[in-house]
């Protein structure tokens, strides 16, 4: 399911790509990859808050994955006005 998303995604299908993903997350509650799929959904829609959660839903089934942490790190290092709570999501795992 997360495969038919990622390449929903590629293809700029956004729509599509989080209707996939949601029902990965139905299908699999505790799915990593589902919630990864939404939180570049939320990015490519343009709300960040949205993908700084999920990202932190990843982390806390998952501490060190690659792209969540490394996604945050971006956020925080960036300074700019989301830095804050991006910290806090790292800090709070």
């Amino acid at each position: 399911m997360t495969l038919a998303g990622l390449l929903q995604l590629a293809r700029f299908d956004i729509a599509g790509a989080r209707r996939t993903f949601e029902e990965a997350m139905r299908a699999y509650p505790e799915s990593v990859g589902a919630r990864l799929g939404l939180a570049r959904v939320a990015t490519a829609q343009g709300d960040p808050g949205e993908a700084e959660r999920l990202l932190g839903e990843v982390l806390r089934r998952a501490p060190s994955h690659p792209e969540a942490l490394g996604r945050l790190l971006a956020t925080v290092t960036g300074g700019g006005p989301r830095a804050a709570s991006a910290l806090a999501i790292i800090q709070a795992v």
